[in-house]
């Protein structure tokens, strides 16, 4: 049920759904044997990580999820249906997304949408949100997502996550780059895209190729261009890791939360670093965006600094033709 509430501070978060199947073993594994295990299952996928975390943080976030048209996708519907108020379920699989998660492995399926639009109905309640968030996806799915971002409104703040394989089609990774206003990658990602070993030189290539602002995550913390200007962010020191899957789901929702709540991107910058790093210690959120920071920093004390070998981003503005923050570029 999608909940109309004031487009001020309503964030949206667009992707399929997993159904996660969570496979604990009882003894010892021994390969051709039957063995008793226990199974849990929960959702998973980028969109569903990013706006339960969101929901912790705003009144009013909203899940559009891509299910399977299949047996499992009842199932997977009465989920969103419990753990998110305000949805919008879309069935735009052919079977559901299964990932089965066992002793650290993950193996997964990756189903490609088999629609080519979304429905006027779920596009007009989407139009709604103030914050749009794209999580990651597959190639095939790049049309689809490209043409639902270009029919948001012009003043609609899009967050753009892309997945490996996204990546990998190149021609198409721009396309979606060129219609958002934030884009989200990991160094990895980002080195990988451009070609480049070095950090410092892929982030530069990587921004020609954007639209609008910039944001590359790594182990040391975040670096950034917003409104063409370098910031960097060290991460907050973890002495205890208990779970860092997810920790990027957890970055975006944050920050989104943070947009939608009026912060500037470099506050939402540090706030989102702060809830990265309380998910990886296994800790809980604060459901006050101004308390997240606190939290760490009296868990796990100060920032560790970022790597002394970093070195400085040359910024060029020229890639956009002078239109680096204009949101009707999107069309």
């Amino acid at each position: 049920m999608f909940i109309k509430t004031p487009r001020t501070g309503l964030v949206g978060f667009v992707g399929s759904v997993t159904l996660d199947v969570f496979a604990a073993l009882q003894g010892v594994l021994s390969l051709g044997s039957k063995h008793d295990c226990s199974f849990d299952l929960q959702l998973g996928g980028g969109a569903v990580n990013a706006a339960r975390q969101a929901q912790r943080l705003l009144p009013h976030a909203a899940l559009f999820a891509f299910v399977g048209s299949d047996d499992l996708s009842e199932v997977v519907a009465q989920k969103i249906r419990h753990q998110f108020p305000n949805h919008v379920i879309v069935p735009a699989l052919d079977e559901t997304r299964i990932s089965v998660l066992f002793d650290g492995t993950c193996f997964t399926t990756r189903p490609a949408l088999s629609v080519t639009q979304l429905p006027t109905e779920s596009l007009a309640m989407l139009s709604t949100c103030e914050v749009v968030v794209f999580a990651p996806a597959t190639p095939a799915d790049s049309q689809f997502l490209l043409e639902a971002m270009k029919s948001l409104p012009d003043d609609s703040h899009v967050i753009l996550q892309l997945s490996t394989s996204q990546l990998k089609d190149r021609d198409s990774a721009v396309k979606l780059m060129g219609a958002a206003d934030t884009v989200v990658m990991n160094e990895g990602e980002a080195c990988a895209f451009a070609g480049r070993s070095s950090p410092m030189a892929a982030m530069q290539t990587v921004y020609q190729a954007c639209r609008g602002d910039l944001i590359v995550t790594s182990t040391t913390g975040v670096r950034a261009i917003i409104d063409a200007e370098e910031i960097s962010q060290p991460a907050f020191r973890v002495d205890d890791v208990e779970l860092t899957v997810g920790a990027g789901d957890v970055f975006v929702g944050t920050f989104a939360a943070g947009l939608a709540l009026g912060r500037s991107a470099k506050r939402c910058l540090s706030i989102a670093l702060g809830a990265a790093a309380l998910h990886v210690m296994g800790a809980s959120c604060p459901t006050e965006l101004d308390d997240i920071v606190d939290e760490i920093t009296a868990a796990n004390g100060t920032a560790k600094p970022v790597r002394p070998d970093a070195g400085h981003l040359e910024i060029s503005t020229a890639r956009r033709g002078g239109i680096a923050n204009s949101v009707t570029a999107r069309r």
